[in-house]
């Protein structure tokens, strides 16, 4: 890299296509302090691969916006000799030493660097930042952009955007940016994550039963039910019939993740019947608890959102009390 400085005309300096940084922010105070003191750090350019006599500005974007903001028509550049790829990778440097990219200008500018070859270990060594960030930033590439654009407009916290990551439903995660920023986002995110999690524990239930039983598309009363399995309970916290071999064993996995597992019934008198009977009661009793825990389980997930978003300034405890036991019905 030739270290000269050369003095060139601003309408021959051309923003580089490829800058992460999209936004140059505001700048009046930059431009007024050059109308007073001039330039007073050189621009890095290289030439410009399209057109004869431009050259493409790699550091100080901001400077030559401002300067021509000021009304200067000449400015001292460095003229270097890059690939494309150092040129990118110089960029990025630049203006993460400066924190002055975006958590989406970062992940673009990632991506870029991915295209060109780098590995995201090259990436995390250039830049300075962890493996997982890298990763974690690229994989904002994946969400729909125009959505994305939107919830950046609102105060978006790195920690927001992890959880949001860890949806695994790239459909879930682009809903999840209509809600991210705002009060409704913490509860947003804890019901996709659960979900997520009883989908997982459903899957899990489902390849683990069928290795002996047969899956069945819904409950059936008229067999036997051996045992109800509740979502929450892992598959090695519970003992399995050990005649698996001999007896014909049925499953049927609910819409709350609960597992039934049944057998053939075996009918020889009026109290087998009226046994029957009765487990088929409790079955139905253990359905309608399960869907209760989970009704319970989402008004007070609704509760504890509307407590830690009110704000309370000076209303009265009983305008409080009034005010959450109203929010309480509405859940």
């Amino acid at each position: 890299m030739k270290q000269e400085i050369t003095f060139i005309s601003t309408d021959r300096l051309i923003p580089h296509p490829d800058n992460p940084r999209k936004d140059l922010g505001d700048l009046t105070e930059l431009a007024e302090s050059i109308k007073v003191n001039g330039i007073l750090q050189n621009l890095t350019v290289v030439p410009s691969p399209t057109e004869v006599g431009e050259y493409r500005v790699i550091i100080g974007h901001r400077r030559l916006a401002a300067a021509k903001q000021a009304g200067l028509t000449v400015l001292p550049c460095v003229v270097a000799y890059m690939t494309p790829k150092e040129q990118l990778a110089t960029m990025m440097t630049e203006n993460l030493q400066r924190s002055d990219l975006t958590i989406i200008e970062q992940a673009h500018g990632f991506q870029m660097m991915l295209d060109f070859g780098d590995s995201v270990e090259m990436i995390s060594e250039k830049t300075g930042f962890s493996q997982t960030t890298v990763r974690r930033r690229i994989k904002l590439i994946e969400l729909d952009q125009g959505k994305l654009k939107k919830a950046s407009q609102r105060q978006l916290s790195l920690t927001d955007l992890d959880r949001l990551n860890k949806v695994e439903d790239i459909k879930v995660r682009n809903k999840l940016l209509d809600a991210i920023g705002t009060s409704n986002f913490e509860y947003e995110i804890k019901k996709a994550l659960d979900n997520q999690e009883k989908a997982q524990r459903k899957a899990c239930w489902d390849k683990r039963l069928s290795e002996f039983a047969i899956r069945l598309e819904k409950a059936d009363y008229t067999k036997e039910r051996v045992a109800y399995i509740t979502i929450f309970r892992k598959f090695e916290d519970v003992t399995l019939p050990a005649d698996t071999d001999e007896i014909r064993y049925y499953y049927y996995i609910d819409e709350w993740g609960g597992a039934y597992l049944y057998k053939d019934r075996v009918i020889d008198d009026e109290e087998t019947e009226r046994q029957n009977a009765e487990l088929a009661m409790r079955a139905k009793v253990e359905e309608q608890k399960s869907k209760l825990r989970e009704i319970a389980l989402r008004m007070y997930e609704l509760r504890y959102a509307f407590i830690k978003e009110y704000k309370i300034t000076k209303k009265s405890t009983k305008e409080i009390g009034e005010s959450f036991i109203s929010a309480s019905r509405q859940s």
